[in-house]
């Protein structure tokens, strides 16, 4: 296989399957060697060699065997191979734990490890250094990546942030459009979160859209608000839609395809 895969047993790039046959010395030669690629039709090449090349995202088995001269087959043998050759997206939620703002990755292919992205650099952006910029990596199990540039600003029981620029794996970086999410908490005696509220805006005037939750710890409730069709200010709101979901629900700002969404 060229390249051959990662530790997770992943291949990020397009690819070869390279399959040989040899026959005894005594032999009659190799005549051909077929092989079916992911329950697909049989394909049969002449000679004792073959390449096949894969571009196409996914899990692929491939079954194979080599006939003689003289007809004689050998035992089939099969390879698995798995290609992703896309980076993942990313999204950015309260961490109720550390109540901080942590960035998590999402990938429908070869999937993600466990936990929150790696923060690679952080550096005041205002002189009280409660804001600060982040640039956070996210990486999937074939080892692409995506980068987010965030601005976090933490106060007393609060913080927000925004998602500045996306960049896929060694790709350009790219501006979003206005974005926020933010958290204020109340904890009980016990460490314990009593009430959490979060919103997430996205856009703003009339393109705005805003999802609000609050959270009830007595009731263990999240009361959820959808708002959209605001006027050019960003003010009142021309459909509101609510719904009430028993326990803490986590809002996210999520990246899709270079733009930001909740």
């Amino acid at each position: 296989m060229t390249p051959s895969p990662n530790s997770n047993g992943w291949n990020n790039t397009s690819l070869l399957v390279n399959l040989s046959a040899v026959d005894d010395i005594a032999g009659t030669g190799v005549k051909e060697i077929r092989y079916i690629l992911s329950g697909g039709a049989e394909t049969v090449v002449e000679g004792g060699s073959v390449s096949i090349p894969l571009t196409a995202e996914g899990i692929h088995s491939i079954s194979y065997f080599a006939v003689d001269m003289v007809g004689n087959t050998e035992a089939g043998k099969s390879v698995t191979v798995r290609l992703d050759t896309s980076a993942p997206e990313a999204f950015v939620q309260f961490d109720q734990m550390t109540k901080d703002l942590l960035t998590y990755g999402i990938d429908l292919v070869s999937g993600v490890p466990g936990g929150p992205g790696t923060t690679v650099s952080a550096a005041p952006v205002k002189k009280n250094g409660k804001e600060v910029r982040r640039t956070v990596v996210v990486g999937d199990n074939a080892g692409n990546s995506v980068t987010l540039m965030e601005d976090v600003e933490t106060g007393n029981q609060n913080i927000k942030g925004a998602i500045v620029t996306i960049k896929y794996k060694n790709g350009a970086a790219i501006g979003t459009v206005k974005n926020q999410i933010s958290a204020h908490w109340v904890l009980n005696k016990d460490g314990s979160i009593k009430h959490l509220d979060q919103t997430a805006d996205l856009g703003q005037g009339k393109s705005l859209q805003k999802l609000k939750a609050k959270y009830d710890g007595k009731k263990n409730q999240t009361t959820i608000i959808v708002e959209k069709g605001f006027n050019a200010s960003g003010n009142s709101p021309q459909s509101s839609k609510k719904i009430v979901m028993q326990g803490l629900i986590l809002i996210q700002l999520a990246t899709n395809n270079g733009g930001v969404g909740d």
